[in-house]
């Protein structure tokens, strides 16, 4: 009787050891999926314009920084790209 409570005993605690390292295992993958997920891809082409005014609540990327700024652009204003 003693036999099969050790044996129970050492199923359970290897049992629990396992899950947990799975669920480690999971947690770490998805930490480095959202990670590479955040990050914008190298080179990115995105679209921006010299020439912009400020106007409240809008934002548009300045070919000069490649960074958004607040504004709008020009009606004139031709569209171009640069690298993020």
């Amino acid at each position: 009787m003693l036999s099969c409570f050790a044996a129970v005993a050492i199923a359970t605690f290897v049992g629990t050891k396992t899950l947990q390292s799975n669920a480690y295992e999971a947690n770490g993958l998805l930490a480095q999926n959202v990670e590479a997920l955040s990050k914008p891809e190298a080179n990115q082409r995105i679209k921006c314009y010299y020439s912009y005014h400020y106007q409240q609540g809008y934002q548009i990327v300045y070919c000069g920084t490649c960074k958004y700024v607040q504004g709008t652009f020009d009606f004139w204003a031709s569209q171009h790209e640069c690298d993020r």
